[in-house]
């Protein structure tokens, strides 16, 4: 591809935005603990970005069920209580905010996958379970898979292209 023709051109126009992405003028981030999941839905925002990478600790348990609470809130089976509080969604996932998931860089290794003894990427692991468990039942209710990924090293970046 060459991108000097596109730099050089006096008119270019890069890729529409999601409906739902456009208005961002209230957001939350945070981690996927179930508790966090409800109290950021359910308050007044149009986006909330589940954070992976700095809002939870990289441990096994943290990310696998990160992924199985937001499964559990895309589907409206995420309420639960504790001897103090009941935690509920005041709608259908359908009608809240527009999730973002914030995957770990692509830098960081899964040290509990690895394929032909390849270790893979965090964030390639993470984007892989979200898209392959959740992608059917999003689009059936009408949202998307957006993803946000940051924090990537240059060199990293340079390795994974060429």
């Amino acid at each position: 591809m060459d991108v000097d023709k596109i730099r050089q051109a006096l008119v270019w126009q890069g890729a529409i935005s999601a409906p739902k992405l456009i208005n961002g003028s209230v957001e939350i981030t945070g981690s996927p603990v179930r508790s966090m999941l409800v109290n950021a839905l359910n308050a007044e925002v149009t986006m909330y970005i589940t954070d992976f990478e700095d809002s939870s600790s990289l441990t096994w348990f943290n990310m696998i069920y990160g992924q199985v609470n937001i499964y559990d809130n895309i589907r409206n089976q995420i309420d639960f209580a504790t001897s103090r509080k009941e935690h509920k969604l005041k709608n259908d996932f359908a009608k809240l905010a527009t999730v973002i998931v914030r995957p770990y860089g692509l830098c960081t290794v899964e040290k509990h996958l690895y394929i032909d003894g390849e270790s893979i990427s965090a964030s390639i692991f993470d984007f892989g379970l979200y898209f392959f468990h959740n992608t059917k039942k999003l689009v059936e209710i009408g949202k998307g898979l957006y993803f946000l990924f940051t924090k990537d090293r240059a060199s990293f970046r340079g390795e994974m292209m060429g």
